[in-house]
């Protein structure tokens, strides 16, 4: 079974449940090894979500582990994997599903810095009730350009644009809108006068911030 069999099964019911990013990885990996969500900050990991298990054990006995039926294996089948037995069925959480907002940055090398340390400042941010968000964030170098460069693909819980979990990557594409003007100011000049400045096209690092709401 696949997330896409549990995501298809509950729309019609305006529910969801904390499981995988993309659609084709597998129920029961995901879910005893953990299982990030874009919503990990607010709902936590697919494992937080399960409210029960069936277990067959190492002696062929199927037994029910929750907080109140065997709670030590309960316990340890939340990131455990396959190690304490085969989990034949999942109960999980359910949630009502959100209309969301979601961003797509892309930035150049120098902006990488500030990217990381927008990351940080996300991975820390901790509220009493969060709004929910996550997102997928990648740096990437490719070996025939010698080019370097992130990108941020977002999604937050509620209509908002830009989405307001992510400001510190939006306001990235502000502050280094002109990141070379003392550089650029450097070295274009008028031949022949080295005193002029030769006026120069400048664009934001930031090629992209998407917001669609559904």
């Amino acid at each position: 079974m696949t997330w896409y069999d549990v995501y298809s099964a509950l729309e019609p019911y305006g529910r969801m449940a904390i499981g995988g990013r993309l659609k084709t990885i597998g129920v029961p990996g995901l879910t005893l090894i953990g299982g990030v969500h874009y919503f990990t900050n607010k709902y936590g990991f697919a494992m937080d979500n399960v409210v029960k298990y069936e277990v067959v054990l190492g002696n062929g006995t199927q037994v029910v582990a929750s907080r109140t039926s065997h709670p030590d294996l309960f316990w340890a089948l939340k990131g455990g994997a396959n190690n304490y037995g085969i989990v034949t069925k999942f109960s999980l959480k359910t949630h009502e599903i959100p209309r969301i907002s979601t961003t797509i940055q892309a930035f150049s090398e120098s902006g990488i810095y500030d990217y990381i340390q927008a990351a940080c400042d996300l991975a820390k941010f901790d509220e009493p009730n969060p709004i929910a968000a996550g997102g997928v964030f990648t740096i990437g170098y490719n070996a025939t350009t010698n080019v370097t460069s992130a990108l941020v693909m977002g999604v937050q819980e509620g209509i908002s644009n830009p989405p307001s979990q992510f400001k510190n990557f939006t306001a990235i594409a502000r502050a280094i809108e002109d990141p070379q003007r003392d550089h650029w100011k450097g070295i274009c000049r008028e031949p022949g006068n080295p005193k002029s400045d030769v006026p120069v096209s400048r664009k934001p690092i930031a090629v992209g911030n998407l917001l669609t709401s559904y």
